[in-house]
């Protein structure tokens, strides 16, 4: 399974889980094929997500105000 990861940058919450995932994604033979992250609270994810999913992950980890991520992602029809 491939894993993109879209965090927070911030070490309180955002890094500490990333760092999670890609632990664990090693621990399991998954491969990180991409890992966004941004100090914006809303950022635009317009671009983001569309240069991620070219990567063609499996799953998508998101660390990060959830309201406004799975909309765009539906929209994406991913």
């Amino acid at each position: 399974k491939r894993i993109a990861i879209f965090t927070f940058d911030d070490n309180a919450w955002g890094l500490a889980n990333e760092r999670a995932v890609t632990a664990a994604a090693r621990e399991h033979q998954r491969e990180v094929v991409d890992v966004v992250r941004t100090q914006e609270m809303h950022p635009n994810l317009s671009s983001i997500y569309p240069a991620m999913l070219r990567k063609k992950p499996d799953a998508i980890f998101a660390f990060h105000e959830p309201l406004g991520l799975v909309k765009p992602l539906r929209e994406l029809q991913y």
